[in-house]
């Protein structure tokens, strides 16, 4: 079922095939930098996967309030955007899917390299090269761009005050986002690394989806 991007690590317990194995001692003091980066992709997917299953239960509520008033059932998913087709997105994909919280037609993508969205494409996400249109056409929009692609974003779409956008923006505050896209209605968290805190025992190379999955992570 769904979409499994992340890859397994073919090299894990073969101590000599690991890539650190012919870092300097200065490129070893970054290494712990692996860790938070997939602390930062499981956590976005974490809270990606909570919100859309969240507005699904609540619009579902709605929904059937209404066709119930009209003697009819439908049971109705909200529309998910992605502005940015990188890995962080292809994460929250995965995931989003691997539980179950929607399907690949709910899904549309808005990236500069559609063509490297084969894989993703075949699955049923529309994928494009148009900001406008999948903001247009979606309840929802994670915004999974570097800081400097915003400005893009803000010439490319008239935000309305509906537009529901989620920013996985790492560089920049909610705030600053909020200031240059001139938009309010916007989710971001702000992280704060504790470097003592033994919080992530899962190894980088594990897939998103699979962590979420271990009751010691929730």
């Amino acid at each position: 079922m769904g979409v499994v991007l992340a890859e397994d690590d073919i090299t894990h317990g073969l101590a000599s095939l690991q890539f650190q194995t012919n870092l300097n001692e200065s490129e070893l003091s970054l290494l712990h930098l692996r860790k938070r980066s997939f602390e930062l992709l499981l956590h976005a997917a974490s809270q990606s996967t909570y919100i859309v299953g969240m507005l699904n239960t609540i619009t579902h509520h709605i929904v059937t309030g209404e066709m119930l008033k009209r003697g009819s059932m439908s049971k109705h998913r909200v529309n998910i955007g992605f502005i940015g087709g990188g890995r962080l997105c292809r994460h929250i994909i995965s995931s989003l899917v691997h539980h179950a919280v929607c399907v690949p037609h709910d899904i549309s993508v808005s990236t500069f390299q559609p063509e490297k969205l084969d894989e993703l494409s075949k699955t049923g996400v529309h994928i494009c090269s148009d900001n406008r249109l999948v903001v247009q056409q979606s309840d929802v929009v994670f915004v999974c761009i570097p800081s400097n692609q915003l400005v893009v974003l803000k010439r490319d779409v008239e935000l309305a005050p509906q537009n529901f956008l989620i920013a996985y923006v790492s560089t920049f505050s909610k705030n600053t986002v909020a200031e240059t896209l001139q938009h309010s209605n916007l989710l971001k968290t702000d992280y704060m690394f504790n470097k003592d805190a033994a919080y992530m025992h899962n190894e980088p190379y594990q897939s998103v989806g699979t962590t979420l999955e271990d009751e010691l992570v929730i």
